[in-house]
């Protein structure tokens, strides 16, 4: 920043952008002898607060630090300003293989730590991936090919992050193969949500893109302990099979069925979760007549993983908000349990009951709130799970694991930097092991 109409430079690392403008405009970065000066502001500021050049601005800006992807917003974003669509999409894929998915549901940390937040409003980042590619025409369906064998990685389930851990591979010229249980791609992004949250060109167009990337696909296929520790033999396999469904029964029903099967509730709803899909659940069971609904949210508010704008849009629906409690349903009666938010590391909690169960009057009970098999996970060698009760470690060399095993359900966008982490641990193991 400058003083006044001096235009002296002045550092102020509380209101001091990350542009790097003053670094680029200042002489002392380029001589070497400026940088010495004794006394000199310019030289201070080159030598303590050092930008590292316009090559790594990505970096220090706010809005990619704060992006689970460590997408280069600002480099997009600029590419757009000059009205060059191809090059943002460029930028945009190289780390984010969902962009119309993430366009639409992503929780857009990078717009609340965006620094124009604070001068009137931030950049619509979200909005503007959206628009990147927009002239991209429909895709009526993705056609992926069948996996024949030669594969170099499994990856199993095709959620958000199995999809994400694929297309990684895919671009890194590996060979891989998803095997999805479901007769569909996309896991609770293609089940749960509904089309005025995420309308279904945008899935299609993100899983055509994935399919054409060579990607090969096999649905229907239901992947368990021992299989996995056969496919082992053969290379690296990525656990993304997301997490089972909460116990149904007498007043409880899963967040799949309830989206899938229309149910159309008239009394007082409660949905015990959070993320995408229980703001989906909630607005759907309004749309769909119930007298009242109410997400029940594990956590603190604060943590919940919750878009802003659709909560606040949720809100003005009438949805009501409880956060650490969870629904617990015995024989037909429903209660409340108020939880204790347990620190688990990571930046993480683990709930734990804080107090009796209160009674509580609900017709329907939708349960988002979802564990990971543990039956599943204890046939795997070696595997252990967690305080928060997700999977701590797998214990197999080749064995990698992403999305609602290793993170709990949280949001989409932790789902696909999972996976993207889970490609990039297997690239690298398979460069250990040729």
């Amino acid at each position: 920043m400058v003083a006044g109409r001096t235009h002296h430079p002045v550092w102020d690392a509380g209101r001091c952008l990350p542009c790097g403008a003053c670094i680029q405009a200042c002489p002392a970065w380029a001589d070497d002898l400026m940088r010495q000066e004794p006394g000199s502001l310019r030289a201070r500021v080159v030598r303590e607060h050092r930008f590292c050049g316009p090559e790594r601005l990505r970096e220090l800006s706010p809005c990619a630090a704060a992006c689970p992807l460590g997408q280069d917003v600002p480099g997009y974003v600029r590419a757009m300003a000059r009205g060059d669509m191809a090059e943002a999409r460029r930028i945009i894929l190289l780390s984010n293989p969902l962009p119309l998915v993430l366009g639409h549901v992503c929780l857009a940390g990078c717009e609340s730590a965006c620094v124009r937040a604070s001068l009137h409003s931030p950049t619509p980042v979200r909005r503007l991936k959206r628009e990147a590619f927009a002239d991209q025409g429909r895709v009526a369906r993705a056609v992926f090919g069948r996996p024949d064998g030669s594969e170099r990685v499994i990856v199993v389930g095709a959620g958000p992050a199995g999809l994400a851990a694929a297309s990684h591979l895919a671009a890194a010229g590996v060979r891989c193969a998803i095997l999805e249980r479901e007769g569909r791609p996309g896991g609770l992004v293609a089940s749960c949500i509904p089309g005025f949250v995420l309308p279904g060109e945008a899935l299609q167009a993100d899983l055509g893109r994935i399919a054409a990337s060579k990607v090969a696909m096999a649905t229907g296929r239901d992947v368990g302990p021992a299989e996995v520790a056969g496919m082992l033999e053969r290379g690296p396999v990525i656990l993304a099979v997301g997490a089972q469904e909460g116990p149904t029964g007498e007043k409880i029903v899963g967040v799949v069925e309830f989206m899938r099967k229309g149910l159309a509730p008239a009394g007082r709803v409660l949905v015990d979760g959070e993320g995408p899909a229980a703001l989906a659940a909630a607005r759907t069971a309004l749309a769909r007549k119930a007298r009242s609904v109410t997400v029940v949210v594990p956590v603190p508010l604060a943590l919940a993983a919750f878009d802003p704008r659709a909560l606040a849009e949720a809100r003005r629906e009438g949805v009501e908000v409880l956060d650490n409690a969870a629904v617990a349903v015995t024989r037909g009666r429903v209660a409340i349990v108020p939880l204790d938010p347990v620190p688990a590391g990571r930046g993480r909690v683990a709930p734990r009951p804080a107090g009796p169960a209160r009674r509580a009057q609900a017709d329907l009970v939708v349960a988002v709130r979802r564990g990971v098999d543990r039956e599943f996970v204890s046939g795997l060698p070696g595997s252990r799970l967690g305080p928060a009760g997700t999977l701590l470690t797998t214990g197999a060399p080749g064995l990698f694991a992403a999305g609602d095993l290793v993170n709990g359900s949280r949001s989409v966008v932790d789902a696909v930097a999972s996976g993207i982490a889970a490609a990039r641990a297997a690239i690298s193991y398979l460069e250990a092991h040729p």
